[in-house]
């Protein structure tokens, strides 16, 4: 039988029968030695102010030392800065604050007149869309590591993204008028759609979707991919027109836009996220209203228009009625198998 080590050189010889486990001397020590509050969210507020401040203090020393002769750059380090805090901290926040400084910075540098990546006037919407479609392929990418937390924010800023700045496609005589010229880089939106591609194609299987399903989105996603940068060379003369300058590449961009929305909607179905089916239902319903403001003209075209969207309406009514019906028979049988197996 062994004696226990006793310590030596105090009052009294205690006995140390095991190391010292400060979770057990918590737990024992009761409410008096317990550490109280949880500060995640006050600290990760406080990182956040940092770094916007970090922004502030890059503007306050380039005014002061007359350094702001290109503003871009201030935004590339303000980003290059707070890039690495998202995954150090893990905070969703800093992980949105970086996407959107980098946002920023590219937009800053398309209008710089030295820039290797300068795209003038309307198109500039064409190389925000194919960031956004980036976004959206990073997201896909993330659903599956240690930062799954990082996913859907990546992807649904994405994915607005992607929508926004492609809806103006739709509009009337957007992008009439405008062809390449020199002073726009050529190579910034085919290298965007590449990355975008390879990222998206890399997180399909990540989707939470059928085999079938998940090819469908993939390609969709392919080919906006590749009908944005075509909208980059296509021919934009105004003269090239069907009415008041409403031309077929705006009735070309809205019906894919529309087409696209539908099936972001079913996707949003399968994996069941009303954040997609929301924003679907939404830019489907901003497509019609661009489409009726930009045929709306003579009694012909609004006659002609009001019958067309008549037939439209109920043909798609049909649909959704005969879609709906499914699914509540799938849902039905899908309760009568839980009570069979109760």
């Amino acid at each position: 039988m062994t004696r226990p080590t006793t310590v030596i050189g105090s009052r009294q010889a205690l006995p140390i029968e095991r190391p010292l486990d400060f979770s057990t001397a918590k737990e024992e020590s009761g409410s008096e030695g317990r550490v109280r509050g949880n500060y995640r969210k006050t600290g990760e507020a406080l990182h956040l102010l940092g770094s916007l401040l970090f922004l502030g203090n890059i503007a306050l020393v380039g005014q002061i030392y007359h350094l702001v002769s290109r503003p871009p750059n201030a935004f590339l380090l303000w980003w290059a800065g707070i890039a690495a805090l998202p995954w150090l901290l893990r905070s969703k926040a800093q992980h949105l604050l970086a996407l959107l400084a980098l946002g920023i910075w590219f937009g800053f540098e398309i209008n710089q007149e030295d820039s290797l990546v300068r795209l003038r006037n309307e198109c500039q919407v064409l190389g925000y869309a194919l960031l956004g479609l980036v976004y959206v392929g990073f997201g896909y990418v993330l659903r599956r590591g240690a930062f799954v937390s990082f996913a859907k924010v990546t992807g649904r800023l994405g994915l607005l993204a992607l929508l926004a700045f492609s809806y103006p496609l739709t509009w009337q005589g957007f992008l009439g008028g405008y062809h390449p010229d020199a002073g726009s880089s050529h190579w910034i939106l085919p290298g965007l759609a590449v990355v975008a591609v390879a990222l998206v194609a890399l997180g399909a299987r990540n989707l939470e979707l059928d085999r079938q399903w998940r090819w469908t989105w993939t390609l969709a996603l392919a080919v906006a991919a590749g009908l944005l940068v075509a909208a980059f060379y296509a021919p934009h003369e105004r003269m090239w027109g069907w009415h008041q300058g409403f031309t077929p590449v705006n009735a070309f961009a809205a019906l894919v836009l529309f087409v696209f929305c539908l099936l972001q909607i079913q996707v949003g179905l399968q994996e069941r996220s009303a954040f997609l089916v929301n924003l679907g239902v939404g830019f489907v319903a901003l497509d019609i209203i661009a489409t009726y403001l930009g045929l709306f003209g003579t009694m012909a075209w609004t006659g002609l228009m009001f019958v067309v969207s008549g037939v439209f309406l109920i043909v798609f009514g049909v649909y959704l009625e005969k879609k709906r019906r499914a699914m509540n028979k799938r849902i039905k049988a899908a309760k009568a198998g839980t009570e069979v197996q109760s």
